[in-house]
């Protein structure tokens, strides 16, 4: 269980089937074997983490990165019952840490081209 982020399970980052070079691979590597534990991390190469309390929105199983889907609850997320929203949890920090507000922005899409990526070296 990530130190940091409330109710994840495990599952494996995505990894493209491109080449990248030695040095980021490397940072890569790094980032996910700190990021991953801490913050749950999926290596989306978007990170918003800054944006939603330290949080990763890719926790979410339908990788809604702008709020949580119309039939979750503060109990439980709408999909699978057994996990709490992590989009509450999001607000609930968010709140807690005074940058709420944030939330009201517009976060962009995934760039489907940088999954898989290090965020870290751009």
């Amino acid at each position: 269980m990530p130190l940091l982020t409330p109710g994840r399970r495990w599952q494996p980052p995505y990894k493209p089937f491109k080449k990248e070079t030695f040095p980021r691979r490397l940072l890569a590597a790094v980032e996910i074997t700190f990021k991953g534990p801490v913050f749950g991390c999926r290596m989306c190469g978007n990170c918003l983490l800054q944006e939603t309390a330290f949080i990763c929105p890719m926790e979410c199983p339908k990788g809604l990165r702008n709020g949580p889907c119309g039939g979750s609850t503060p109990d439980y997320c709408y999909v699978d019952k057994t996990r709490p929203c992590i989009w509450y949890k999001i607000y609930e920090r968010s709140v807690r840490l005074g940058t709420a507000e944030k939330l009201l922005e517009v976060l962009p899409p995934l760039d489907w081209e940088k999954v898989g990526t290090e965020t870290w070296g751009m």
